[in-house]
């Protein structure tokens, strides 16, 4: 993992857990899958350990060109059908309301909730951000407040 500058610390309090402090920037992810490689797979993998395969969705579907790797297969929704979806596919609760403000952790860039794009893949349907075919950021990469401030966190 490289780091981005910034006040960044990574150290092990008592050997069970890793204590990271960040301020105002956050630990750069590694680049992109290489060509031919899926995007985003172990969050794939997580979020399909949580989600059980479901039925399509009543919507077509179009390629979506990934920045790296295979295309996507995106439903193409139309607006009056957002909140239904965004409330059928949202796996966590509560389900955020469709003008509300996220932050993708992969593109480092807010967007509205109403943008959400949803893919199918290996019997599910993802819901992913609006920057998912360049960065792969997916629902479980969504934050639900701007941080601005210092935060601790501990990983056991």
């Amino acid at each position: 993992m490289q780091q981005a500058s910034g006040d960044e610390r990574f150290g092990s309090g008592n050997g069970n857990g890793v204590l990271l402090t960040v301020s105002g920037s956050r630990v750069k992810q590694p680049a992109a899958a290489g060509e031919g490689e899926v995007m985003s797979m172990q969050e794939k993998r997580i979020l399909a350990s949580i989600q059980a395969p479901a039925p399509r969705l009543p919507y077509p579907l179009q390629e979506l060109k990934m920045r790296s790797g295979p295309p996507a297969q995106e439903y193409l929704i139309p607006e009056v059908e957002r909140e239904k979806v965004l409330r059928s596919t949202y796996p966590f609760r509560p389900c955020p309301d469709l003008n509300a403000v996220r932050f993708d952790l992969h593109e480092e860039k807010f967007f509205t909730v109403r943008d959400f794009k949803v893919i199918r893949e290996n019997e599910r349907n993802f819901l992913v951000s609006p920057y998912y075919a360049h960065s792969g950021g997916m629902v479980i990469d969504w934050l639900d407040e701007p941080q601005q401030a210092t935060q601790t966190l501990f990983c056991p």
